[in-house]
């Protein structure tokens, strides 16, 4: 991973594969200097969309605050405001970290 897709309080992965954890502003810089090789990013999986606090709906699954609605697919996942039908994801989005960073640009306030 690249320190410039994290920011203070983005989940990744650590040594252990059900190592989850919170990056600190010790964990970017760690990736500055080249030390974080163990870090890794987490893939978007129901169980954490669950536990971003997303509520599984007919059509994907929809932020608590009911504004952002996303969209797990064969071929990536797909974002939408509430009434849009413009997906808002132009690159591949497949990690709780980019999701965060969505949300939060989006928002201006962090995923639980």
């Amino acid at each position: 991973m690249k320190s410039n897709e994290l920011r203070v309080g983005n989940w990744v992965i650590g040594i252990e594969e059900n190592d989850y954890y919170q990056c600190t502003s010790a964990t970017i810089t760690m990736l500055e200097r080249g030390e974080g090789s163990h870090i890794r990013p987490i893939p978007i999986t129901p169980t954490w969309m669950r536990q971003l606090r997303f509520e599984n709906c007919i059509n994907g699954w929809w932020s608590k605050n009911e504004m952002l609605n996303v969209k797990l697919t064969d071929e990536g996942t797909e974002i939408y405001l509430i009434g849009s039908e413009t997906n808002l994801a132009n690159y591949p989005i497949d990690y709780v970290h980019q999701l965060q960073n969505i949300y939060y640009a989006i928002f201006g306030t962090e995923l639980p």
